[in-house]
């Protein structure tokens, strides 16, 4: 993803320092109406909540594959759709043009985001998804 806020950078550099780093205890993923325009700007979330990823697929779909190889960058990508909905009645017709992954269901940190290639709004009883091997995360 391309944004790595400076919260995820900090626990990376921890690991040079012999710091004790503890894994996120779960990742969620939500869009945005807008995006971060750095660290200290968290955007703007959509208004349906953040769907969990699972580190493994003993836990549930959708989750995160085991580390992989792009050229020189190591990355992890979704296996099972990351997918929302909105309700019939829907009528908020925000704009999506991000998406973004926390270390919680509400509040937490946000770990990184990403600007969409193409902005959506989204009518009512319409579905966004990113389908398996869609959303990368890698360390560059």
């Amino acid at each position: 993803m391309a944004g790595k806020t400076f919260y995820q950078s900090d626990r990376v550099l921890d690991l040079f320092l012999g710091q004790s780093v503890a894994g996120a205890a779960a990742t969620y993923v939500n869009l945005f109406v807008t995006n971060p325009a750095g660290d200290n700007d968290a955007g703007t979330e959509w208004s349906l909540s953040r769907v969990r990823v699972y580190q493994q697929s003993s836990q549930g779909s959708p989750y995160w594959s085991g580390p992989a190889s792009d050229g020189n960058r190591r990355y992890v990508d979704n296996s099972g759709t990351i997918s929302w909905t909105t309700a019939v009645g829907y009528t908020a017709n925000e704009t999506v043009v991000g998406i973004g992954i926390w270390d919680a269901e509400t509040a937490g940190n946000l770990l990184y985001w990403k600007d969409l290639s193409v902005n959506r709004t989204l009518a009512a009883d319409e579905e966004i998804a990113f389908g398996t091997g869609a959303l990368k995360v890698r360390e560059d």
